[in-house]
């Protein structure tokens, strides 16, 4: 098997298993401008079903509620990132030249005046058969330095992946969809990490304590600088660096990789290589009104001395999802590290296909729904993330892919997915609640997004929307949010079939409406 050959998968978890598997064996190591990572050229994969686009791989950390919500922010054609945005994804500022926006968001440049997806639907409308249904969205006019220099940027952070795509209707009369993209994408073991129960422990003695990635309560902050419990998970060895930077406070001494971020004072993070003597930390921690721990307002951690020590030290990681920073060593915060392929374009793009295809049936109802084609010139993993790699690779196996196999261990994994989501609902929804001003101010921004109905027609939403939704609605006191799903319902635009987990709990809830009920039997 060359890097040529186009690896057919079943759905987006046999994709991201076996195209880390093949990266690990077949790919070549080298240096990047965000460290060293892993490679293979010109990789190309397709994907048969489409529907089945939201992640749920084992040893693989991804929050379904972040994934849904920047599938729905590329549909509402913005470029900003404010709001609930950032809320479910706190690192989008650290991808955005101003904090604010997302120059690059796709979203922003298939839905603007020239109305790239229009034309390319207005084709396959006219001519099932074109080859005329293209889009782009990498653009000379934003992207090249001449462009982004005229933006006011003297280099920028968010050059789009993904450059150029097209629809086409094939012998067997299904509608296809192909992407190419440009390129798809720690802390010492001795760091003591502030547990939200009381004390620390070592990142080793996590590792022993947890071996198998269960989850422990830990510190993190919240995006107002509030500290709250957060449930972390999967201490893990990440690297033995040959060199490591020591920062040492008044309080403490930390040894992390040049790479790692700290919390500066103001909330933004800095690599652990570029800080200095004087530099300001987030700090930790102060007791505030009705004994909510807060971060100090008043006062900060100062960096006393900053020295890269050229040895070698073991060096790993924990994954703390939807706050992704966690309290050290009893005074300061630091930002936990990510990985893995962009599983968000995918189920961005097979959205796109199926919205496409759903428009495209109304006039042609012989054409059937076909396949998603993918096309990376540099497919990676990075160095730092090689850990979490092989936990992955080490958790799954070939087996679980094979077609007689891939419905019961979806099913498997659906439950056990889901078995959470409860909870997930749950702490989701109470943030939300501090986070959004009133009721109103949050029903305002949920619906900005389900109005994207009246833009794409009959289109998919899946059930942990329905489910999300279903939740909050039952706890914010509003029936606006029940009458905008029950219109979703009513106009059918939901293909999945309910999860038999999922359809249980909402069945056993006394609060769930009956046209939710109507609708799962």
């Amino acid at each position: 098997m060359s890097e040529m050959d186009l690896q057919q998968y079943q759905d987006i978890n046999e994709a991201t298993y076996k195209t880390l598997k093949f990266i690990n064996e077949k790919g070549f190591t080298r240096g990047s401008r965000n460290g060293e990572a892993t490679f293979v050229n010109n990789y190309q994969f397709s994907i048969d079903n489409i529907k089945d686009r939201y992640l749920h791989l084992k040893g693989r950390t991804s929050n379904i509620y972040a994934q849904l919500m920047e599938l729905l922010w590329v549909l509402s054609g913005t470029t900003s990132i404010e709001g609930l945005f950032t809320f479910l994804l706190p690192r989008a500022p650290d991808y955005s030249d101003d904090g604010k926006t997302w120059r690059g968001g796709y979203g922003a440049r298939l839905f603007n005046k020239y109305k790239q997806l229009d034309n390319a639907l207005e084709q396959l409308l006219n001519d099932p058969y074109t080859r005329q249904a293209v889009f782009n969205i990498w653009s000379h006019e934003k992207d090249t330095k001449v462009a982004v220099n005229e933006q006011g940027f003297e280099f920028t952070k968010d050059t789009p992946c993904s450059n150029f795509g097209w629809f086409w209707v094939d012998k067997d009369n299904k509608l296809n969809m192909k992407m190419h993209m440009r390129s798809n994408d720690c802390i010492a073991m001795d760091t003591e990490i502030n547990l939200a129960l009381g004390g620390t422990k070592t990142l080793k003695q996590l590792c022993e304590e947890y071996p198998n990635g269960e989850s422990f309560w830990v510190i993190a902050s919240s995006e107002d600088g509030v500290l709250c419990p957060a449930l972390a998970h999967s201490p893990r060895y990440s690297t033995t660096a040959d060199r490591y930077v020591k920062i040492t406070t008044g309080k403490s001494v930390v040894k992390a990789t040049e790479e790692h971020l700290f919390m500066l004072r103001d909330g933004t993070y800095i690599e652990a290589k570029n800080l200095k003597a004087g530099d300001k930390l987030m700090p930790y921690l102060e007791l505030g009104d009705n004994d909510q721990v807060k971060l100090k307002k008043s006062n900060f951690v100062k960096v006393v001395s900053v020295e890269i020590v050229e040895e070698k030290l073991d060096f790993g990681d924990i994954t703390v999802d939807g706050f992704n920073n966690f309290a050290i060593n009893s005074d300061i915060i630091v930002h936990n590290c990510l990985f893995g392929m962009s599983h968000i374009n995918i189920l961005e793009f097979t959205a796109l296909l199926e919205i496409m295809h759903t428009l495209v049936k109304q006039k042609h109802p012989d054409i059937q729904l076909g396949k998603y084609y993918h096309n990376v010139i540099n497919m990676h993993f990075y160095e730092n993330t090689r850990a979490q790699v092989e936990r992955v690779l080490s958790e799954n196996k070939d087996t679980n892919f094979e077609r007689q196999d891939l419905e019961s261990y979806n099913l498997v994994e659906n439950v056990k997915s889901f078995s959470q989501v409860q909870e997930i609902c749950s702490n989701i929804y109470e943030s939300l609640n501090k986070y959004y001003k009133s009721s109103d101010e949050f029903n305002n921004v949920v619906h900005s997004y389900i109005s994207l109905r009246e833009r794409l027609g009959d289109c998919l939403l899946t059930q942990s929307f329905l489910l999300l939704i279903s939740f909050i609605s039952e706890n914010s006191n509003s029936n606006r949010l029940f009458d905008i799903e029950e219109e979703i319902i009513s106009n059918n635009l939901s293909y999945h079939k309910i999860n038999p987990s999922l359809a249980e709990s909402l069945r056993m809830s006394k609060k769930t409406p009956q046209y939710i009920l109507d609708y799962i039997k």
